[in-house]
């Protein structure tokens, strides 16, 4: 997924990574109904999967990650768990972005003791510096002091 497609995803939240785990269980739930109910369950089991299959197309197009409707119509025990994995990789990608850009604002804001008093230029590229500092924070030379 390109970073472009990552950042007009929406947030994939928790609870959306829960749902398709809740729809094997009915799914397994509706299954096992089907040996006490034959056509009650068969028809309840089959419009679930129906239902669920949608579900998965209609996510799958809002977070921009690979369709899996197909493999959960066929085959739903290895297609939901992979769908809820996939939405679990995309919900990381999405929180390590988020820190990065959140620890990349706290460094620009970042204020030291040493910032308010007299400033100086590094003698090598050019940074403002405290007056009292013995190395420069950009390029990391030891300052000579005149």
């Amino acid at each position: 997924m390109s970073q472009q497609a990552l950042n007009s995803a929406p947030t994939v939240h928790i609870f959306e990574i829960c749902i398709p785990i809740l729809c094997y269980a009915s799914l397994v739930f509706f299954a096992l109904f089907i040996a006490l109910l034959p056509y009650v369950g068969f028809l309840a089991f089959v419009s679930v999967l129906i239902s669920v299959t949608v579900y998965v197309r209609y996510d799958s197009k809002r977070f921009q990650i690979a369709n899996r409707s197909f493999l959960v119509l066929v085959l739903f025990v290895v297609g939901l768990p992979l769908y809820s994995y996939d939405l679990y990789l995309l919900r990381d990608k999405q929180k390590r972005i988020h820190e990065s850009r959140i620890g990349e604002q706290r460094d620009e804001t970042k204020v030291y003791e040493s910032d308010v008093g007299e400033r100086v230029f590094c003698h090598y590229c050019g940074q403002t510096m405290p007056s009292d500092a013995m190395f420069c924070r950009k390029c990391g030379r030891k300052q000579i002091l005149v």
